[in-house]
């Protein structure tokens, strides 16, 4: 079973990888050939790629969000890394992307809609798979309040279009494994704590 679930895994990864640089492709080549034509397009092109990404959300509001000390961010051309103690379990990650980003929320969009159709064939399965299925197969319905347009992907990953830029926020998986009790959050808890750091950023933009 463990295998057969590593394999679906993968293969679910390497599908959502493939669909989003696809899209991704062809959706760059679409906004340049739009650039071309049109000033308004390329202004707002040039205007999200000053964004500084770490200074969308503080340290301090992140650390509010999750209830945890950030111990530090590490940055990157379009993503923000922000560190707990336990950076592997409960750190958090915002990426930006700067370009067409309306392909960009659209691509979002088919990987969620094909993972979500993937998962509603094992989510009936038992043990591990079927938990890995019941959570693809969530409901990924937009969220109002935030940007122009929102909706939540895998791992309660928000996707989140304002003002022609494309952001993501991807809470932590749990708390820090280095305090007592069950470190695993549950959906609601990682939904909610996204939903705040994503405000945050959105307000920015």
């Amino acid at each position: 079973m463990i295998n057969k679930l590593k394999i679906k895994t993968v293969l679910l990864c390497s599908l959502a990888l493939a669909v989003f640089g696809c899209n991704s492709s062809s959706s760059s080549e679409a906004t340049t050939s739009r650039a071309e034509t049109s000033g308004s397009t390329a202004n707002a092109s040039q205007a999200s790629s000053t964004i500084d990404v770490c200074s969308l959300v503080t340290k301090e509001d992140v650390g509010a969000a999750i209830g945890e000390t950030i111990v530090q961010t590490e940055a990157t051309d379009d993503t923000c890394i922000y560190q707990t103690e336990d950076d592997m379990g409960s750190r958090v990650e915002i990426e930006v992307k700067r370009k067409d980003a309306g392909g960009e929320m659209q691509a979002a969009r088919d990987v969620a809609k094909i993972l979500g159709k993937l998962g509603g064939e094992m989510k009936d399965a038992k043990g591990a798979e079927g938990d890995v299925g019941e959570m693809l197969a969530k409901d990924s319905a937009s969220v109002s309040g935030i940007g122009d347009e929102a909706f939540f992907g895998a791992n309660e990953q928000l996707f989140v279009l304002k003002n022609n830029v494309y952001f993501t926020v991807l809470p932590p998986m749990m708390r820090p494994r280095t305090g007592s009790g069950n470190p695993l959050l549950k959906a609601e808890e990682k939904r909610a704590m996204a939903k705040v750091i994503a405000q945050k950023a959105a307000a920015k933009l």
